[in-house]
């Protein structure tokens, strides 16, 4: 199933995947499984989405520019707008604003 993430929040919870991939790829068990680091992060990182909000979520009380605390509020804020689980119906934005 398809996830629908916005961008910034993909991205991060693929940089999330590949750092995971490159920690635990010297555990053997973990090699097995996954021997692969493209295809770990292409089936993975979508198990990110929620550490990568959070994530993201903890940078707007972080000492960063006010230019890139507005890129990540604006990107969580039109996250919420997106569909979630199996609800692929587009919502008006007046059904979001609550």
């Amino acid at each position: 199933m398809a996830k629908l993430v916005h961008k910034m929040i993909k991205k991060t919870a693929v940089e999330m995947a590949h750092e995971i991939f490159e920690e635990m790829s010297s555990d053997n068990t973990f090699h097995k499984i996954w021997p692969n680091r493209k295809w770990y992060v292409d089936r993975k990182w979508s198990v990110f989405i929620p550490a990568a909000r959070a994530a993201l979520t903890e940078m707007l009380k972080g000492n960063y520019p006010e230019s890139t605390k507005e890129a990540i509020f604006e990107a969580l804020l039109l996250d919420k707008t997106l569909p979630q689980g199996n609800d692929t119906s587009v919502r008006p934005m007046s059904a979001t604003a609550h």
